[in-house]
This record gives C-alpha cells, structure tokens and sequence, in this order.
C-alpha cells in the first residue's frame, strides 16, 4: 500500500511539471512570428512514412526547422513497439512421502521423499529482439521434467512436555537429490534447487483445558548454501540463494475421528544472487484449512493396532512479493506401525 501511494505522488507531481512546460513552449510557440507561415507548409503524414528513413534528407527537408536555439527531434516513430508477446504458465504436482523413525525415546528422524512433476507452457516470441535476447526466449521454450525432487531430513528431539505442553527442537536439511532440467534463473523450472542448505526449527503445542483442541506455533530459519546455475543467456555462474525464515501458527479440533484445523504461514527471504541481485527480496502470507478423518484421536484412550487418518487441505495466499500466488489442494495421509 505503501508503494502505491508513493508513486501516485510522483506521477501527480511529474504531470503537474509537464502541463506547465507544455503551457510556455504553447506560448512561445503562439507569439513567434514565423509560427503560422509554418504551419501552412505542414503536411500531414502517418508513422509509418516518416519511419522508413532518416528525420533529415541530403535532397529535401523531410520536417520543419527547428527555431534558432532549440534542438530538433531526432529519431523515428515505428508503428510496432519492441515487446514480447506471449505469456508463461507454470503447473506443479507434488508426491510426498514422509517418514518418521524414533531414534531413541527424545530423538526422532523424519524423511520428506518427494516427486514432482513440472509443467512449462511458453507462447513468448519476440521477432525484433537481438541474438541474445533471442536466446533468452529460446531458454524460456514449453517443457515438462518428472522426477526426484530435494530431499529433506528434520532432526527433532523433545525438550519438554506433559498433559498440556509439548515442545520439540532440532536441525533441518535439504540435499540436493533432484536433478531434472536445467537450472536458469532465480526462478527455475528445474526439479531441485541444485544446492542444499541448513536449519533450525523450534515447534509449540498446547493443549488447553478441552478434548481435543490443539494451538501450535512453529519457527525456523534456513541457511542456504552456495551453488551453480546458468542465467537466462545461458551463462554459468555461481547462485546464492537468499537466506529465508518461516512462521506459522495452527489451531485445530479432534473429536470422535473428525479432524477439522486451520493455518497461517508467513514467510520471509532474502535478496537473491546470480551473480547479483536484483531487489528480489520476497515474502508471501498464506492460509490453509485442513479436514480429516481416521482414528488417529483414538490413541489418547487405548492402543490401536494400525492408526491412520486421511485429510484434504485448501491453501490460499493472500499477500506475496516476487513469489507466485498460487491456489493450491492438498491429499494427504497417514499410517502409523
């Protein structure tokens, strides 16, 4: 909201600025002598004729002279502005497995093993573009990449609970595992990023004084490492990723194999490299409801030989910088041995 009301001011500012200087040059224009014999000599042409040669012609005048002191206009007005047509369009599926192993009666280890599917559909031409510029939109073509994505492995361990806490800590990483496509870009189309990276979380849960009502709230930072990459040239350079943090707080309600919760996500990352960043900086705020069922509740009274619970979730962001807004659905489950 900020931006927005500063550019306003700015572009009220610049059109104030030009009305005036287009009221003098009007009457300097007006009180110059010479200025209606000039303008019987005027002919009228279109874009398009003046465009094909020079402003100024070794046989004949192609424009009126400019008045003593001025500096003329130089330069041609093509019909065709220099844009590319066309747009991207991006689609994601994701196959997650998630295991969990307790190492010892504190310690757990848990596995997200993901595979992913990527779609890129590019109608982007631009037929005055330059080789290079050629080259970009040739590195942007349609293509669809299936595959093993990054591997992440949590490290937690339990630093306190009882009937209404339980506090878990421990180390995050990511290895690098996908290798679909080529990397290009800040925002690659690529199954994985290419480079690993490091992390802590701290996650929170309380139970209050009802059956089956559940607040969580979880924090962890990522430190990501140094890797490789080409820009949209097709050059390679080395590719810092910008360090990036996650907030989210969650409450739900359990009761009778029903399971219905909600989610706030919040997170932030910072500038970007490759080789250098660009104000690339991004943040995105999101959403999530979440509906299950399964006898997952029922542990809390008696052991049960196999456990399980089913959901579907529904994200929806709704604030975002330099990171897509996407809509996303979500099937999930999970079995207990």
């Amino acid at each position: 909201a900020y931006l927005e009301v500063s550019f306003k001011k700015r572009s009220s500012r610049k059109a104030i600025f030009k009305f005036f200087t287009f009221l003098l040059k009007g009457l300097f224009i007006l009180f110059n002598p010479s200025f209606f014999c000039i303008s019987l000599k005027t002919i009228a042409q279109p874009f398009a004729v003046l465009a094909i040669g020079p402003i100024l012609s070794i046989l004949q005048d192609k424009v009126i002279k400019p008045f003593v002191l001025t500096l003329p206009y130089v330069g041609l007005n093509p019909l065709t502005p220099h844009l590319v047509d066309g747009e991207i369009k991006r689609e994601e599926k994701w196959l997650e497995l998630k295991l969990a192993y307790g190492l010892t009666e504190d310690w757990v280890v848990e596995a997200m093993i993901p595979m992913v599917q990527k779609i890129q559909s590019s109608s982007l031409k631009f037929d005055a573009g330059t080789p290079d510029q050629q080259k970009v939109i040739s590195n942007l073509s349609s293509e669809e990449l299936n595959g093993l994505g990054d591997i992440n492995i949590q490290f937690g361990k339990d630093l306190s609970y009882s009937t209404t806490w339980h506090n878990r800590g421990g180390f995050t990483t990511r290895l690098p595992t996908g290798n679909k496509g080529m990397r290009r870009g800040i925002s690659s189309n690529s199954i994985g990023e290419g480079h690993g990276s490091v992390g802590a979380f701290i996650h929170v849960t309380w139970y209050p004084l009802v059956h089956g009502i559940r607040n969580c709230f979880r924090i962890e930072g990522k430190n990501e490492l140094t890797g490789e990459r080409e820009t949209l040239e097709g050059e390679k350079v080395y590719y810092s990723a910008g360090h990036r943090a996650d907030l989210y707080y969650s409450w739900s309600i359990e009761r009778q194999n029903v399971f219905a919760g909600t989610e706030l996500h919040y997170f932030q990352q910072s500038e970007s490299k490759l080789p250098t960043g660009e104000s690339n900086a991004s943040f995105l705020k999101e959403i999530n409801f979440e509906f299950g069922y399964g006898n997952l509740s029922e542990l809390e009274q008696k052991p049960l030989s196999y456990p399980w619970q089913v959901r579907i979730g529904y994200t929806r962001p709704f604030a975002g910088q330099n990171t897509p807004l996407i809509h996303r659905w979500e099937l999930s489950s999970t079995f207990l041995f």
